[in-house]
């Protein structure tokens, strides 16, 4: 069978609030009420920081409608035969995000879920949120400040508005500096090491006589996630990782069963 690929054709437009503002990271649908061959039935996407969006979809009428948590738009009907821009407004509000401590700033703001099902609601310091009432939090740790927080709020949205998260953290004290090429002997239970290789490429992590189940998670130098191991044979870890020369990276040591740990735990550079 032949399916002959059919030119897409742009819809683009911006995304707002019921007060104009843009919504960024909202998503948007172009659902096709017309079957069109080589084209799928279904497109999406997602507006950037201003709010603008992008879809290419096949010539035929679609249903186009755009989302925020708790928010979604009227399905606008679009017979998209040329290049076409639509703006779409969602009934969601602006949610500008404050924190009660000056050790975390907005900035460091994480995702933010519901807390009783974990749903994701947004990202950051400013949120667009429908109306309702909503008990969010968020977590996370700043590698550059060894800090690691927790925020949580609970308002009722019935327009824009700016609310103040109670926040709680603790500073992390970094137990050592791992060496390249040579064996540490680490004891204890969820420490936090630093490592600062001097060059680019893949570096090799083992653990090896544990008392215990050692796990390693590796975080850059604003905490984000790297790469993590628990077991390769037996209790040890057996982790390969590709690292920057001259970047800080934090490495996490714990005990998988939580019982406590010792073991040693050797770097070598492929």
């Amino acid at each position: 069978m032949t399916v002959e690929a059919k030119k897409g054709l742009l819809v683009s437009g911006n995304i707002t609030s019921m007060t104009g503002k843009p919504v960024k990271w909202g998503d948007v649908y172009a659902i096709s009420k017309s079957r069109v061959e080589g084209m799928k039935p279904q497109e999406s996407s997602y507006s950037d920081e201003d709010g603008n969006y992008r879809l290419v979809v096949g010539p035929g009428k679609y249903g186009i409608y755009a989302s925020a948590y708790g928010a979604t738009s009227q399905e606008y009907e679009k017979n998209v035969a040329s290049n076409t821009v639509l703006n779409i407004k969602i009934p969601a509000y602006q949610v500008i995000m404050k924190s009660s401590s000056a050790a975390v700033p907005t900035e460091w703001f994480t995702d933010w879920q519901t807390k009783d099902t974990d749903e994701y609601v947004g990202s950051g310091d400013i949120l667009f949120l429908g109306k309702g009432t909503y008990d969010i939090h968020c977590a996370g740790y700043n590698g550059g400040n060894n800090y690691q927080y927790e925020a949580g709020a609970k308002f009722t949205v019935n327009g824009d508005m700016t609310v103040t998260a109670t926040v709680t953290g603790e500073k992390i004290a970094k137990k050592g500096l791992l060496m390249y090429d040579n064996a540490c002997t680490l004891y204890e239970d969820g420490e936090l090491y630093l490592f600062e290789p001097a060059t680019s490429g893949t570096y090799r992590f083992v653990s090896s006589n544990s008392e215990g189940d050692p796990k390693i998670e590796v975080r850059d130098a604003w905490g984000e996630y790297v790469d993590s191991a628990d077991d390769d044979d037996g209790n040890d870890f057996d982790l390969n990782v590709d690292l920057e020369g001259g970047e800080k990276y934090y490495i996490f040591l714990s005990d998988y069963s939580g019982d406590g740990l010792t073991t040693t735990v050797t770097i070598t550079k492929h």
